[in-house]
C-alpha cells in the first residue's frame, strides 16, 4: 500500500510539474509572440465580421481558473469606420477571460469551455439618416458547420448595453450586473441556461411615449431554446423577480429581419402590487395609471407582442386584470370594497398606430362604495386615453342621507330614499371619474332636507332629475311643508360644465307653481348674499360639495312664477304671476303681477347680492288697493303716529325707489332714495293723534273722523327722510297745506310746516271760495325722544 501511495504521489507530481511547465511555456510563448497572436485573433474575427478590432494586451491568467488554462484579453474594442467622427465604440470590454478545454488539446484544435466578460460597454445606434454603427456585427460566413458549435459556459459582470435607434424613435438601455450561463448545442439548435441580475434604464419602443421597465431591477433564471429552422428563441415558463415583485413569464423572439424581429411576451401574477407594476409600463401609460392607487394586490396578466425594429411603434399590449374587495384611490376619490374585472388594449383599430388614441380601458363590471354611496356599473369602456371617451351603465338604490357625505356643506338630508339609473356616454372631465355627457335619471322620494346656504327647510320632497347629456332637467320637484306647497319643473343648460367649475355659463329655466306659499320662508333667498366657503378642499367629498356650491352660485336661473295664494309679512297676495332672474350676484324681478287688498300691484327691479347690505332698485305701480291694508303691509312706511288703523280708502301709487336691505330682510331706511306719486280716493283719516293736539282750536269740528274725497301728491325719499313738497289737502273739516320732511329713523328730527285756514269748508259761506278766513301757521317737530312739539309759525326746512 505504501508503494502504491508513493507511486501515485510521484505520478501526480510529475503531471503537475508537466502542467506547470506547460503553463510556463504557454505564458512565455504568449508574452513573446503577443503581437503575432493579437493579429491572428483580429484576423480570425475579421473573417466573420467587418469593423476595426483593437486589443491592448493578451496574457495568461491563473487566478481565475486554476488549474485550468485561462487567457485574458484586456481592453478589447470593436468600432465602425466612422468612429473618428461620432466617437462611439460599438463594443468595449475591459477584461475577457477565455478558458480552454484541456482534453480538446489532445484531440484537435483547442475549444473554449468558458468565457468571462467583465466591465463591458455595448453602444449601438442608428442616426436620423439611417446610418448604423452596428454593421460590423453582421456575420460574413453564413453556413457554419455543426461541429463549430460546442458547449460553453459564460459569466458576465457589469455589462452595459445601449441601443439608440433615432430613426425609428427606439432606445434600449440595461446593465447586466451578474449573469451566469451555459450554451448547450443540439445540432443547429441550442439551449441557453441563464441566471441573471439586470438593471434596466428603460426599453423604449417609441420614445415619444416613453420607456418600459424604467429604472427596474430584474432577477431571474431563464431556460431559452433556440430553433434554427424558425430562427426563434423560446423562453420557457419561469419566475421573474422585478423590483421584488414576482411574475410568471414566458416568451419568444424571432431573429428574422424580414419579419421585423418579432417578439411575444406573456407575464402575470395573481397577487401583484399594482402600485409597483404600473411603473414598468411606458410613461404615457404610467401617467394614466398613476391616477389610481390600490391598497391590496390585484390579479393581472399581460400579453405583449411587437417588433424590435418597427418604426416608432409601441408593441401590442393586452392586459387583463381583476380584484375583489379592494380599496382604490382614483383621481383623489376613495372607492371602498371595490371588485372588478377588465382589460387594457392599445390596438383597437389594427390599421391605426398603437398609441393612447387607439387604446381602451374596459371593465365587465364594477361594484364599490364611494363614501357609503353604492356604485354598480356594467359594460364600462374608456376609449382614447388622450381625450378619454367613457361608456358605462350605473344603477343603484340607497338611503338619501348618503347625500350628506358629498354635499353636507350645502344640503342636509334628514330622511328619504334615493336611486339613480345613469349612462355615461362622452368625454371625461380631466382627472375625474365624471363624464361631460350623462344620460338617465336620479330619483329622490319623501326627502326632508335643509338648504343650508339659505336656511330653507323642505319636507316630503319628491324629485326626479333627468340628465340629458350636458344638461340637467328637473322633471319633478314637489315639496310640502305645513300649509306650503311647491312644484318645480325646468332645465339647467350646460349643467355638467359649470358643476365641474369650467368657465361656461350655465342657465337654469324653471317654472314654479304653488297653491299656497309663505314667502317669509324664502326671504333670505331674495336678499342674502350667497355663501362661498374659503375653506381649502381636502377631500373628494368637499370637492363635490364645493362643485355644487359653485354651480348654485354661478348658475343663471330664470323662474316663472304662478302662485294662487301667498303671504309675505303683512302682504296677502293672490294670483301672483311673474318672472325673476337670478345670476351669481343679481336678483332681477323682470315682472311681478300681484292682486292685493282688492287692487293690483306691478313690480320690476333688482337686488345686488354681491355688495354689502344688498342694494336694490324697484319700479312699482299700485292700483285701487285698500290704503289701510297697504299701510299695514308696508310696515306703516316707517310712521309711528300714523298707522293703518287711522286710514280708509283706495290708493294708487307709482314710482321708483332704491335702497338697501340687510341679510335679515330689514330695510336700511336712511339709504332709501326715490320718488313716489300717490292718489287717494274716498279716503278717511280716523283718530290721528296729531289732530287731537289741535282739536281745542276746532271744537265744533270732528277732527277724529276726517273725510278726504280725493288727495294726490308726491313724496321724495332721500338720506333717511320722506320729503314732502308743498301739498294741499282738502278734507271734510279742514283745508291743509303742508310741506317738510319726515325722518324714517328715530335718530333724526322731523319737521313739517302746516298752513290751515280757520274757515270750515263745510259751511256754505266758505264753499267755492279760495279764502277760508284767518290762516293758522304752525309747525310740528318730531323729536328723537319720540315727543311731538307744536310751534307757532313756519320753519325753514334745512
Amino acid at each position: 500500500m505504501q508503494k502504491w501511495k508513493k507511486l501515485l504521489a510521484y505520478t501526480f507530481g510529475i503531471a503537475l510539474a508537466g502542467l506547470f511547465l506547460f503553463w510556463i511555456s504557454i505564458s512565455w510563448y504568449i508574452k513573446n509572440h503577443q503581437k503575432e497572436i493579437k493579429e491572428k485573433i483580429q484576423q480570425a474575427i475579421s473573417e466573420n465580421i467587418d469593423g476595426n478590432i483593437n486589443i491592448k494586451n493578451i496574457q495568461t491568467d491563473f487566478s481565475r481558473s486554476f488549474p485550468f488554462i485561462n487567457f485574458r484579453i484586456d481592453d478589447f474594442s470593436l468600432t465602425d469606420s466612422l468612429y473618428p467622427i461620432h466617437k462611439k465604440e460599438l463594443l468595449f470590454v475591459e477584461h475577457i477571460y477565455i478558458r480552454l478545454n484541456l482534453f480538446s488539446l489532445l484531440n484537435g484544435p483547442p475549444k473554449v469551455s468558458k468565457i468571462i466578460i467583465e466591465n463591458s460597454r455595448f453602444n449601438s445606434f442608428i442616426d436620423s439618416s439611417g446610418y448604423s454603427n452596428s454593421y460590423p456585427l453582421k456575420p460574413k460566413k453564413k453556413n457554419q458547420k455543426e461541429s463549430d458549435i460546442n458547449s460553453i459556459n459564460f459569466d458576465l459582470r457589469n455589462c452595459d448595453f445601449k441601443i439608440d435607434n433615432v430613426l425609428h424613435h427606439k432606445k434600449f438601455g440595461f446593465t447586466i450586473k451578474k449573469l451566469k450561463g451555459s450554451l448547450i448545442p443540439q445540432n443547429k439548435d441550442f439551449q441557453l441556461l441563464l441566471n441573471t441580475t439586470t438593471e434596466f434604464e428603460g426599453l423604449g419602443f417609441n420614445m415619444e411615449l416613453g420607456s418600459f421597465l424604467k429604472n427596474s431591477l430584474l432577477k431571474a433564471h431563464f431556460d431559452i431554446r433556440y430553433q434554427d429552422a424558425e430562427k426563434t428563441f423560446y423562453i420557457q415558463k419561469t419566475k421573474l423577480e422585478i423590483d421584488k415583485e414576482n411574475l410568471d413569464f414566458e416568451g419568444k423572439f424571432t431573429i428574422d429581419k424580414d419579419a421585423d424581429f418579432p417578439f411575444e411576451l406573456k407575464m402575470g401574477n395573481k397577487r401583484l402590487d399594482y402600485n409597483i407594476g404600473k411603473n414598468w409600463m411606458s410613461e404615457n401609460i404610467t401617467e394614466k395609471l398613476n391616477d389610481f392607487v390600490f391598497k391590496n394586490k390585484i390579479n393581472i396578466h399581460a400579453h405583449i407582442t411587437g417588433g424590435l425594429t418597427e418604426n416608432g411603434t409601441d408593441p401590442i399590449i393586452d392586459i387583463h386584470y381583476s380584484t375583489k374587495n379592494n380599496e382604490v384611490n382614483a383621481f383623489s376619490y376613495l372607492l371602498e370594497r371595490i371588485s372588478f374585472s377588465g382589460y387594457f388594449n392599445n390596438n383597437i383599430d389594427k390599421s391605426l398606430p398603437r398609441n393612447d388614441y387607439n387604446s381602451i380601458l374596459a371593465f365587465d363590471s364594477i361594484t364599490t362604495e364611494f363614501s357609503a354611496l353604492p356604485i354598480n356599473a356594467k359594460n364600462i369602456s374608456l376609449i382614447n386615453l388622450k381625450e378619454p371617451i367613457v361608456k358605462a351603465k350605473l344603477k343603484a338604490n340607497f338611503d338619501a342621507q348618503v347625500i350628506n357625505n358629498f354635499f353636507g356643506e350645502h344640503i342636509k338630508v334628514k330622511s328619504g330614499q334615493a336611486s339613480y339609473d345613469l349612462e355615461y356616454n362622452g368625454e371625461l372631465f380631466p382627472k375625474t371619474l365624471i363624464a361631460k355627457e350623462i344620460y338617465g335619471s336620479i330619483q329622490l322620494k319623501n326627502i326632508d332636507f335643509n338648504y343650508i346656504d339659505r336656511n330653507l327647510e323642505f319636507k316630503k320632497a319628491n324629485t326626479q332629475l333627468k340628465f340629458l347629456g350636458k344638461d340637467l332637467a328637473i322633471e319633478t320637484f314637489q315639496v310640502y311643508s305645513d300649509d306650503n306647497d311647491l312644484s318645480i319643473k325646468g332645465i339647467a343648460k350646460n349643467f355638467m360644465a359649470v358643476f365641474m367649475k369650467l368657465p361656461e355659463q350655465a342657465k337654469m329655466d324653471i317654472s314654479l307653481k304653488s297653491k299656497n306659499l309663505n314667502l317669509n320662508n324664502y326671504e333670505t333667498y331674495l336678499v342674502q348674499q350667497r355663501k362661498k366657503s374659503n375653506k381649502k378642499t381636502t377631500s373628494d367629498f368637499e370637492s363635490a360639495s364645493e362643485s355644487l356650491g359653485d354651480f348654485l352660485n354661478r348658475v343663471h336661473t330664470v323662474i316663472h312664477l304662478d302662485i294662487a295664494r301667498a303671504n309675505y309679512k303683512n302682504f296677502k297676495i293672490t294670483n301672483l304671476k311673474g318672472s325673476t332672474d337670478f345670476t351669481d350676484s343679481i336678483v332681477r324681478i323682470n315682472s311681478l303681477n300681484i292682486n292685493h287688498s282688492g287692487g293690483h300691484l306691478f313690480l320690476k327691479g333688482n337686488i345686488d347680492q354681491k355688495n354689502r347690505n344688498n342694494p336694490f332698485t324697484v319700479n312699482f305701480k299700485l292700483e285701487d288697493v285698500g290704503v289701510a291694508q297697504f299701510f299695514k303691509a308696508m310696515n306703516e312706511f316707517g310712521f309711528e303716529t300714523l298707522t293703518h288703523k287711522n286710514l280708509e280708502g283706495k290708493i294708487n301709487l307709482n314710482g321708483n325707489i332704491s335702497g338697501k336691505i340687510t341679510e335679515n330682510g330689514v330695510l336700511v331706511k336712511d339709504a332709501l332714495k326715490g320718488k313716489v306719486n300717490y292718489k287717494l280716493e274716498d279716503g278717511k283719516l280716523k283718530d290721528f293723534s296729531f289732530f287731537e293736539n289741535i282739536q281745542p282750536w276746532f271744537k265744533k269740528r270732528d277732527l277724529l273722523n276726517i273725510e278726504i274725497p280725493e288727495f294726490s301728491g308726491e313724496i321724495l325719499l332721500n338720506d333717511g327722510y320722506l320729503n314732502f313738497p308743498e301739498t294741499k289737502l282738502l278734507t271734510s273739516v279742514l283745508q291743509v297745506t303742508f310741506w317738510g320732511k319726515y325722518a324714517l329713523v328715530p335718530e333724526k328730527e322731523s319737521i313739517i310746516n302746516f298752513n290751515i285756514p280757520l274757515g270750515n269748508p263745510q259751511k256754505a259761506k266758505f264753499k267755492n271760495k279760495k279764502n277760508l278766513g284767518m290762516l293758522l301757521k304752525f309747525n310740528a317737530v318730531f323729536h328723537t325722544t319720540g315727543k311731538v312739539k307744536i310751534n307757532v309759525g313756519n320753519r325753514t326746512i334745512p
